[in-house]
């Protein structure tokens, strides 16, 4: 996922708190699970950081494989 400058700093904490939804959905474990953010370091970089830090943070351990599986 590319970040422009001017998104980040639009938005930043929104897109870090969906970012770390679609990262965590599924175990991530999804195809299209975003799992890399390239983005231009700024203070609205490092907010983008401290938002997708604390969003993550706030996610429990998850199963990736039943048992089935595993």
């Amino acid at each position: 996922m590319f970040l422009l400058p001017e998104a980040v700093k639009a938005r930043g904490p929104t897109i870090a708190k969906g970012w770390a939804g679609s990262l965590t959905m599924g175990a991530g474990q999804f195809c299209t699970n975003p799992g890399i953010s390239v983005i231009i370091d700024s203070p609205e970089a490092d907010a983008f950081v401290e938002a997708a830090t604390a969003a993550l943070s706030l996610v429990g351990a998850q199963t990736m494989l039943t048992d089935g599986l595993a």
